[in-house]
């Protein structure tokens, strides 16, 4: 029997992200800005089945001889370096479902920064509660399995489609500051997108549906609040929902 591939789903150059530190080669007195003592700048992030990776690019310089014309070549090389593992896991397990590993250069560099903001996760989930197994038999470890994630640079979350059809928000410390799911979703999510603004964006579940969702960052101090705008079948508007559940329904001729 062949061993089991991890599977990647989602990949993405990240040039800044807050919260996670500077860099390891970043010279902070010489940043324009003073308050980008906590950005990490130049990342790579990957998935792996349950995990979100993401790697520091480090540019390195490596010498070597020139055998043809007797003179020593220099050559540019980048060293990837993890930084921080995002570990996505069943709800119930608590902290919305999120689970950081950091490196330990980044544990050392977050002590000497501080965060005003409130690491809580805003639990705003419309959604159920049971203990979904994505695959059934064939995941007998219940993986809550990364089908797709995007960083978006405007409001500095990155976006997690998920196996148990939740779409969870997560800063860059790792905290999940919200989640995302509509009542009865039972099927897992396929691929999501931002708009420019980084307010609104739109998750594409199993069952054919395309979800769009309008993202309130309230006052900026962590907590987010989604709303569901409308939900699509087959290219045609059903329903617009909101975070107060009341409905309101359309029909296109």
């Amino acid at each position: 029997e062949e061993p089991t591939v991890p599977q990647i789903y989602a990949l993405q150059f990240i040039d800044y992200w807050s919260g996670l530190g500077p860099s390891t080669d970043m010279n902070v007195a010489d940043s324009s800005s003073s308050n980008t003592s906590d950005v990490a700048r130049g990342l790579l992030m990957t998935s792996s089945d349950d995990f979100i990776h993401l790697w520091e690019l480090l540019p390195c310089q490596k010498q070597g001889d020139n055998k043809e014309e007797g003179k020593t070549a220099t050559t540019k090389e980048v060293n990837l370096s993890i930084v921080m593992k995002l570990h996505f896991t069943g709800l119930e397990k608590g902290y919305g479902g999120v689970f950081v590993h950091l490196a330990d250069s980044l544990v050392d560099r977050l002590r000497k920064t501080k965060s005003n903001e409130a690491e809580v996760c805003s639990n705003h989930m419309i959604g159920r509660g049971d203990n979904f197994v994505f695959g059934g038999d064939r995941n007998p470890d219940n993986l809550t399995y990364v089908f797709d994630a995007s960083h978006c640079s405007s409001n500095d979350l990155l976006g997690v489609a998920l196996s148990d059809g939740t779409l969870r928000l997560v800063n860059g410390r790792g905290v999940c500051v919200s989640i995302l799911q509509l009542p009865g979703c039972s099927s897992h999510l396929t691929s999501f997108a931002w708009d420019k603004s980084g307010m609104r964006l739109a998750s594409c579940v199993a069952t054919g549906h395309l979800i769009l969702w309008s993202i309130d960052l309230g006052d900026g101090k962590g907590w987010v609040m989604p709303s569901c705008l409308a939900v699509l079948e087959g290219g045609e508007l059903q329903f617009s929902y909101n975070i107060q559940l009341s409905l309101s329904f359309f029909r296109f001729q």
